[in-house]
């Protein structure tokens, strides 16, 4: 494996979206036109739960900004803030003059601030790290789906020789880690990826998870989707990416089925 390769990337906005390779903030990536794999592996469900629009939740919230302490720190600086405890007489008006003091700033509190710390601190004293610190993070790629002409849409968080995923988890043993790769449609997202980007830069590059516990000894292990994966992972985008087809040429977007449908035991009750 070569030297991770840094390139100058054209900066866009929502209105601006197209095939190709650009930086675009966050929230405009997520407004703009594209498909991302989350609404396909949501579509996968049924195609009414992908049109609903994601909601904030506290372990959305904990991700982003994990992610960014490990990929933009200087980023993560300058947009979270640790709020303090606030006890005993006064609380109210001194935390409240707290908040506007550090009005702007996104806050964390001291459990999670120092969870996500333990977190970048041990991936970035992996043996691994070194090899992949200066890849390019949070790069949008943008390609048309030769089949559907759908456009389709990633936004890695790092890509260099391979295209990698930082992933927190409570255990990242590779027993229990394929499984949440499985659960979650990892994937899915993985062949995806790296379809999108060789469509988009005629590279075909390996994928790779960074699993980080979010718990003491906070433990990293680093892993390769394989061939097999891979494989799956590309049938279920592609089933997920004709439904999506489907649903815009009808204007259609059922839910379950408004039928009465047999519910058998599955397979792996009788596995124990």
């Amino acid at each position: 494996m070569g030297a991770a390769t840094l390139f100058e990337y054209p900066v866009i906005t929502k209105d601006q979206i197209k095939p190709g390779v650009f930086r675009i903030d966050h929230d405009e990536y997520h407004e703009g036109e594209g498909v991302s794999s989350s609404e396909l592996k949501t579509m996968l469900r049924s195609p009414a739960h992908a049109k609903v629009k994601g909601t904030y939740s506290p372990a959305l919230a904990f991700g982003r900004a994990f992610h960014m302490a490990i990929l933009e720190p200087e980023l993560f600086e300058s947009t979270y803030t640790l709020m303090p405890k606030f006890s005993g007489t006064g609380m109210k008006a001194r935390k409240e003059a707290w908040l506007a003091e550090n009005e702007g700033k996104e806050t964390l509190s001291e459990d999670d601030y120092g969870t996500i710390r333990h977190m970048s601190a041990a991936v970035k004293a992996s043996k691994f790290w070194p090899r992949i610190k200066d890849y390019d993070v949070e790069i949008a790629h943008f390609a048309q789906d030769p089949k559907t002409n759908i456009l389709m849409k990633c936004k890695a968080d790092m890509i260099g020789d391979w295209i990698i995923d930082v992933k927190s988890t409570q255990n990242a043993s590779g027993e229990s880690f394929v499984r949440d790769a499985i659960k979650f449609g990892y994937h899915i997202s993985a062949a995806y990826y790296q379809d999108i980007v060789k469509l988009a830069t005629g590279r075909m590059l390996p994928f790779m998870w960074i699993a980080v516990e979010k718990s003491e000894p906070y433990g990293v292990a680093f892993y390769e989707a394989d061939s097999a994966m891979l494989e799956v992972g590309r049938e279920e985008y592609l089933r997920a990416l004709s439904i999506y087809g489907k649903c815009i040429g009808t204007g259609e977007w059922p839910a379950y089925p408004d039928t009465i449908q047999e519910l058998p035991i599955p397979g792996w009750f009788w596995k124990g």
